[in-house]
């Protein structure tokens, strides 16, 4: 009796281990995405508390029904010392610019972050 596979059991044991590799690479790729996508949104969230923070703290002139809106730069932000530097995770970590909205809508003041960094982090 001869020892060992044939050509046929190789090449299936191969094409297995293909077709695992595929999913898991499809899954990974998947979660590494959505992960940087929800660093990207906690940074947005981190600039809203830090633009709150300046402007109850440094007593600028928020909106009212004669102002529209109010920009707040990151940089501001930064040099304040409210928030650390946001770096671009998929771009040699290049710093990230922004800047917070402050609107003035039906009585109620809003913050709208807008941070703009070099990669895309949007879903497919």
């Amino acid at each position: 009796m001869k020892k060992g596979f044939t050509l046929v059991e190789l090449l299936g044991v191969i094409i297995i281990i293909g077709i695992i590799a595929l999913i898991t690479t499809t899954i990974s790729n998947r979660i590494v995405s959505d992960s940087r996508v929800s660093i990207y949104e906690n940074h947005e969230k981190t600039m809203e508390r830090a633009a709150r923070n300046y402007a109850l703290t440094e007593d600028i002139v928020l909106p009212d029904e004669e102002t529209d809106v109010v920009t707040i730069d990151l940089e501001i932000l930064i040099d304040y010392g409210y928030i650390s530097e946001i770096k671009d995770s998929r771009n040699d970590n290049m710093p990230c610019t922004g800047h917070v909205d402050v609107l003035y809508e039906e009585g109620i003041i809003k913050y709208e972050p807008f941070l703009n960094c070099g990669a895309s982090y949007q879903t497919p």
